[in-house]
C-alpha cells in the first residue's frame, strides 16, 4: 500500500477544487514524496489496472469498479483511519458518526484511485521519469532491443490468458467433475 505520509498527502492534493491544479498537485505529491519503490509499483498496478477496465465490454470491469476494487488496497492508511481525514464527528463511539467516517475515507479512496486511472498520462507523463534504478534501466533497454513494447507486452499476456482460459475450457469439457471436486 502507499505510505501513511503519501497517502495523507494525495489526499491533500485531491482536495483541490480546481482539475489541473489537483492532478499538477497529484503528479507533484507522488514525483517528490514517494519512495521510488512505491512509485513504481503504482504506476505498475495502474497500469494493470488500465487492462482490466479497457476490457470493460467483456469483464464488466468499468475504471469506476477496478478503482472501488483496488483503493482499500492501494490506499489503506486512508481507510485505517491514518491520514488525518478531517471529519466533523467526534470519536466518542458512535457508531453513526463512525459509519459515516468510514464511508468518506472509502469514497475519498476510491476517488483518488479513479482520479490516478483517468489521469494517468497526465500525472504519470514522459516527462516524469521513474525509471531511475539500474536494474530497471537495463530491463526497459533489454525488452526494447527485443522489440518488445508496451502494447506488445500487453498482447502477449492477453494471448496468455486466453490460450490458459482455452486449455481450462478444453479439460472442462472432458472432465468436469475433476475441476469441481
Amino acid at each position: 500500500p502507499v505510505p501513511t505520509p503519501c497517502c495523507t498527502l494525495l489526499l491533500e492534493a485531491y482536495r483541490i477544487e480546481a482539475k489541473d491544479a489537483r492532478i499538477a498537485a497529484m503528479r507533484t505529491t507522488i514525483a517528490k514524496t514517494f519512495p521510488e519503490p512505491n512509485r513504481r509499483l503504482l504506476q505498475r498496478v495502474l497500469k494493470m489496472m488500465y487492462a482490466v477496465a479497457a476490457h470493460s465490454a467483456e469483464n464488466r470491469m468499468t475504471a469506476s469498479a477496478v478503482a472501488t476494487c483496488m483503493a482499500p488496497l492501494l490506499l489503506k492508511p486512508l481507510l485505517a483511519g491514518e491520514c488525518g481525514l478531517e471529519d466533523d464527528s467526534d470519536a466518542s463511539g458512535d457508531d453513526a458518526a463512525q459509519l459515516l467516517a468510514a464511508t468518506a475515507a472509502a469514497n475519498n479512496a476510491q476517488a483518488i484511485i479513479l482520479a490516478l486511472l483517468e489521469d494517468y498520462d497526465t500525472i504519470f507523463g514522459e516527462s516524469q521519469q521513474f525509471v531511475s534504478s539500474p536494474a530497471m534501466r537495463t530491463e526497459v533497454e533489454d525488452s526494447k532491443r527485443e522489440g518488445c513494447s508496451e502494447q506488445g507486452v500487453f498482447q502477449m499476456l492477453h494471448d496468455e490468458y486466453c490460450d490458459a482460459q482455452n486449455d481450462l475450457d478444453a479439460e472442462f469439457k472432458e472432465s468436469p467433475d475433476q475441476l469441481c471436486g
